[in-house]
């Protein structure tokens, strides 16, 4: 075989090899989503019936492995992004309407919510359990938080506010995942615990603390 044959041997192996690796990293990409139960744990004097309220909680993410030669049935150090979408509402039922000489008083409900967007950055590390289907995957995220705080009285869905304000905090989280994977797809459950800042002001506000319990789908491209 001449220089130049080798040469080009050479050279198609190397792309065959990159291509691989190529494909083989797109494996390792996964997006999820969830959806489960919160609980808000809220400082402040004024946080009234939100102190302790449980709620909704929606969550996506974007991971990928940054082990080498990462695969099924193998330890994998995960980073990615995520986002959690959380809505926690409190409304007494105390509003009614009462009739005075033909005139009718409406008396609204007290209506308190709270919504959080929190982008968040993650790592983890996925240790397969029992086989390469089943895994563990605990981990921590640094969370920047978006909330807005909603007060006021509630007559027939329509709410008239007191209060409606928007601030920004922040945190960090603890988690940890159990999973059955496929070669292309999860199924799972994920706990976690976060705490951060969020101040509104008027001691509406301050440490906050939020635990979760869901399910999650995952899908590897």
């Amino acid at each position: 075989m001449t220089g130049r044959c080798r040469g080009y041997a050479l050279l198609l192996a190397g792309l065959l090899i990159a291509g691989a690796s190529q494909r083989a990293a797109a494996q390792d990409r996964e997006f999820a989503f969830g959806l489960g139960y919160g609980q808000l744990f809220w400082d402040g004097s004024h946080t009234g019936p939100l102190e302790e309220q449980g709620g909704l909680v929606l969550d996506g993410r974007l991971t990928w492995a940054v082990t080498p030669n990462a695969g099924p049935g193998r330890p994998e150090l995960r980073v990615g992004f995520g986002l959690d979408l959380a809505f926690y509402v409190s409304q007494d039922d105390d509003g009614e309407i009462t009739i005075i000489n033909d005139v009718a008083f409406v008396t609204g409900s007290d209506f308190t919510a709270l919504s959080t967007i929190a982008p968040q950055i993650e790592i983890s590390l996925r240790q397969p359990i029992f086989d390469e289907h089943w895994y563990v995957e605990p981990g921590i995220a640094g969370v920047f938080m978006v909330g807005h705080y909603t007060r006021g009285q509630d007559f027939f869905w329509f709410v008239d506010e007191d209060e409606n304000e928007w601030r920004v905090g922040g945190g960090g989280k603890a988690f940890l995942r159990f999973a059955y994977t496929q070669d292309e797809w999860s199924i799972g459950a994920e706990g976690s615990y976060s705490y951060g800042w969020l101040d509104f002001g008027h001691d509406i506000g301050g440490d906050i603390q939020q635990g979760y319990f869901g399910l999650f789908y995952a899908h590897k491209f």
